[in-house]
């Protein structure tokens, strides 16, 4: 029975023995600064522990440090590396641990980023960098100079700058390639453009046959009607785009793709200007109001580091002004106007990838003074000033 005794507080002596290592409850090795030639004060803490423990922190060559109640203290080491022992005593049992503080001057051997390349305008991440320290531990005390990445162009290289936060000063760059996803080659064009030229000569045949109209009108005194029909002008155009992504988590990171869009669309108005002074279509000062709806539809094509984000996009827009013009030959050959304008607008987007998505996009409504002059039909100018503009919130997102 007595062997059995003492075999069993060996045991317990043994194990409360092997709880005594460098770590446990006093934590992880630490790591501080010097500034001005001395080191900064640091807090160690024993983890663990209850409300019916004690502690004894202890310098490596003995001499006490703390009160049995503190489960911490702040110390300014003496040594470019000094090692403290903490021992818990509970009523459970005893447990110790130690830890080294180390100070120094440190270097900044190198500074290797984690990526094969950045977006422009993204923030500059200190931890997406490899960071080497000598003596190592002092990876922390590192920051970067340099912000955030910029390139004018589709892709750059450009140096980024790190610096110590205290200490001798340091500074080291590494280069790093960073792209810029809004530049790129494009190439399109609209349907409603490319007979540019043979609507400038319509246009003069279309102003002989307005000419020869009003002088027939005005001839026979004849009743010119106020209001006119623009008439219904579809349109389309479609483009295409080569860019360079940035897709760090891909191999290779840098993805060149090709992007499309294209779109249908409409408009159709008309006005009516009640003459106040003049003659009604030959010269003439009037009171304008105008009255148009466009809609289109858009089909885009846009890769994406993963899959392609396919959308379709509708919208729809009414004009309605109010004003004063002043007209030649009913405006066929001068049309001048100041018009007061309103705009409300609104759009529905449709995805099917990456996934199917719908939203129900914002109400706006504009406000804007106009004023424009034509002549000719075709040569023409015109200055805005918005009033108001508002848009409500998204009306609907699926998720």
């Amino acid at each position: 029975m007595n062997r059995i005794i003492k075999i069993t507080i060996l045991l317990v002596a043994v194990l409360q023995a092997s709880l005594v290592y460098a770590g446990g409850i006093a934590g992880e090795d630490r790591y501080i600064l010097v500034k001005d030639g001395e080191p900064e004060p640091i807090t160690l803490t024993a983890e663990g522990g209850g409300s019916d423990c004690c502690y004894q922190w202890t310098t490596s060559d003995g001499i006490i440090l703390s009160e049995t109640d503190k489960q911490s203290i702040t110390i300014k080491p003496v040594s470019p590396k000094s090692t403290f022992t903490v021992k818990r005593a509970c009523l459970s049992g005893e447990e110790s641990g130690s830890v080294t503080v180390n100070y120094n001057d440190f270097t900044i051997e190198s500074v290797t980023p984690k990526y094969g390349c950045f977006s422009s305008g993204d923030d500059v991440n200190i931890n997406d960098y490899t960071i080497v320290t000598n003596p190592a531990g002092y990876e922390e005390y590192v920051e970067a100079v340099t912000k955030n990445y910029s390139s004018l162009f589709q892709s750059t290289t450009m140096s980024v700058v790190f610096e110590k936060k205290a200490g001798k000063p340091q500074t080291i760059s590494t280069t790093v390639t960073v792209i810029n996803d809004q530049k790129g080659l494009g190439v399109g064009g609209e349907v409603g453009i490319l007979g540019a030229i043979d609507a400038i000569r319509n246009d003069f045949e279309e102003l002989s046959k307005e000419i020869e109209k009003v002088l027939d009108e005005v001839a026979s005194k004849g009743k010119m009607s106020p209001c006119k029909l623009d008439g219904f002008t579809p349109t389309g155009n479609v483009g295409f785009s080569e860019r360079a992504l940035c897709c760090q988590n891909n191999n290779p990171p840098i993805k060149e793709v090709i992007n499309a869009a294209g779109g249908i669309g409409f408009s159709i108005g008309g006005r009516c200007d009640i003459a106040i002074v003049g003659i009604p279509g030959l010269a003439s000062i009037n009171g304008r109001l105008s009255v148009g709806v466009s809609g289109s539809v858009e089909i885009s094509y846009e890769q994406q580091c993963d899959a392609p984000e396919i959308c379709a996009t509708g919208s729809v827009g009414i004009d309605l002004g109010l004003g004063a013009s002043a007209t030649v030959l009913g405006g066929a050959l001068i049309d001048a106007a100041v018009m007061l304008e309103a705009s409300p607008s609104a759009s529905v987007t449709a995805c099917v990838s990456p996934k199917p998505s719908l939203e129900v996009g914002s109400v706006c409504f504009d406000l804007t003074l106009v004023a424009n002059v034509t002549v000719f039909s075709f040569i023409d100018g015109s200055i805005e000033y918005p009033l108001v503009s508002l848009c409500s919130p998204p009306l609907y997102k699926s998720r």
